[in-house]
């Protein structure tokens, strides 16, 4: 009875792991009396993404939880994945959840490419409102979902820490509450930078899959219906004829979403061409993220998609062709040759003015993407007029500067890539590399350590290989040996500053020891320093 006095209840929303960190922080603090035997352990935890071993976990605190049902249902995003799989793979997913973890679960709900990995990502908001309303700030289920972005209360980015500090967050055990700063004392970082247009559809898409965890969606809702709808949309008798399918809805998705959050989102022509059924082979798509996307896309929320999914049942009886698909907005167009004709009466001063700012509008647009591709102009606001000009009467000069996708513009867009990432992974080292050295400047700087959280780590990576970087690595990281040196240099110069002739100060009390001797005699240096301290 009295442990339930000292363990808070599982709140709406909270995410289960972190329910369980939340009562270690709690224990760590000396305010509960339940000290469970394996549950602060790390290798015991059920895990952030994907938590399994969920039913000994509601057995050992029964009274702070619901059922195992309850808990998968309403503290984990189980029911968001399971949506957008078939009854047995969504069987075989909550048998995870329940027991034992399984391999590659990750790719078993398509959740295993780089834009969905797992961050711990927070809102300043609702931190404030948590810590008002409740004492304290917890973290979000929906906020722990890979691939959302922005809060769909607040319809703010999220946040989460700077890339060096992020993946030590995951194996620092004292860091159990949604924070406020970065672990390394500066200002959390936002997990995408977006545009407004991206960044509404972000808001959508968090809005829709908080609308499927909290269970409020039709059971219509699902991968086959939405797969099958799309198929009838874009690849019906009354479609734009010599237009793909794919291209046609990817046309579309990038109208709506924007390009950047399309791709963040991991659709590619692949997953274009899966989702409109013009690619049978690899079966259904089982992201439910992307499929959130195509439906905030094309039919804007749930409502919309219920609406055109009766509208096809009620015209399939009849004369088997629907096309409620909204169209994106098409471009005005002049004929080319009325265009060229209304060049030539242009004075020369005006041909002139119009050529200059249609080439300055161009070349700002390569300064700020200097590997963009023609088609991706198009989408640019404000392109209509510069790129009719351009292409129309200033082709020579257009060609020179952009020219139509070939091999060596791939391999100089590649080659360009490939520098930048260079120099991002210098500055990712780098930054590793202090934060071990302030943070933690008793451990060993690993080649493993530089690198975490690089997006490299578990991959094929080019940069990675690179020479550059190698060397970097091979400068960065350090030997048993040479991490010895450092410590023991290190102290040796903080015991002189305090006490000059002080046995602890002089490099020959540390050598010629074995490691647990080293060990001890680093011990008793420290401890002489705290005690010693200025």
């Amino acid at each position: 009875m009295n442990q339930q006095l000292f363990i808070m209840n599982i709140l709406p929303e909270e995410d289960i792991t972190g329910f369980l960190v939340r009562q270690s922080f709690e224990r760590s603090q000396v305010r509960a009396l339940m000290k469970p035997e394996n549950l602060a352990k790390s290798t015991e935890r059920p895990g952030w993404a994907f938590p399994s071993g969920l039913s000994s976990l509601t057995n050992e605190i029964q009274f702070a939880l619901p059922d195992t049902d309850g808990v998968i249902s309403k503290h984990t995003r189980f029911p968001l994945y399971s949506r957008f799989l078939s009854d047995e793979d969504a069987q075989a997913l909550r048998k995870h959840y329940v027991g034992t973890a399984m391999r590659g679960v990750a790719a078993h709900v398509g959740m295993s490419s780089r834009a969905f990995r797992s961050r711990m990502a927070v809102c300043p908001e609702c931190i404030q409102t948590d810590i008002r309303d409740n004492g304290y700030a917890f973290w979000r289920r929906l906020h722990l979902t890979p691939g959302i972005t922005a809060c769909a209360t607040h319809k703010r980015p999220l946040l989460t820490f700077c890339d060096a500090c992020e993946a030590a967050h995951r194996r620092n055990r004292t860091n159990w509450l949604p924070p406020k700063r970065c672990l390394c004392g500066g200002s959390l970082k936002v997990i995408a930078e977006l545009k407004d247009k991206e960044h509404e559809a972000a808001v959508g898409v968090a809005t829709l899959a908080e609308q499927v965890l909290q269970g409020t969606v039709s059971t219509k809702v699902s991968s086959a219906t939405v797969t099958a709808l799309l198929e009838r949309l874009f690849a019906n008798p009354k479609a734009e004829k010599g237009r793909l399918p794919y291209a046609l809805f990817g046309e579309l998705l990038h109208e709506t979403v924007g390009a950047k959050f399309a791709t963040q989102v991991g659709i590619g022509t692949t997953t274009l061409k899966r989702m409109v059924g013009a690619l049978k082979s690899g079966g259904l798509i089982r992201n439910p993220i992307q499929y959130l996307a195509a439906i905030y896309a094309v039919f804007g929320d749930f409502d919309g998609f219920e609406v055109a999914l009766q509208t096809n049942q009620e015209t399939a009886e009849t004369d088997g062709v629907i096309d409620v698909r909204p169209r994106p907005k098409k471009r005005r167009k002049r004929e080319p040759a009325e265009y060229k004709a209304w060049i030539k009466k242009l004075t020369p001063t005006q041909n002139s003015s119009l050529r200059m700012e249609s080439r300055t509008w161009l070349l700002e647009r390569l300064h700020e993407s200097p590997a963009i591709q023609r088609s991706e102009l198009y989408d640019l606001p404000g392109s209509d007029g510069p790129l009719r000009y351009l292409r129309l009467a200033d082709k020579a000069w257009f060609d020179s500067i952009l020219p139509p996708l070939d091999a060596r513009r791939i391999r100089v867009a590649r080659e360009r890539q490939l520098v930048q990432e260079v120099v991002r992974l210098k500055n990712h080292i780098l930054e590793r590399y202090e934060l071990s050295i302030k943070t933690q400047p008793m451990e060993r700087v690993t080649r493993t350590y530089l690198i975490s959280h690089a997006g490299c780590e578990s991959r094929g990576s080019r940069a990675l290989e690179s020479e550059e970087i190698q060397t970097m690595l091979e400068m960065y990281s350090e030997t048993p040996a040479q991490r010895r040196k450092r410590v023991m240099d290190m102290v040796c110069q903080e015991v002189r500053t305090r006490a000059p002739d002080h046995p602890l100060g002089a490099e020959s009390t540390y050598v010629d020891l074995n490691d647990n001797c080293f060990a001890s005699r680093l011990s008793r240096a420290k401890k002489w320093l705290a005690q010693n301290a200025k």
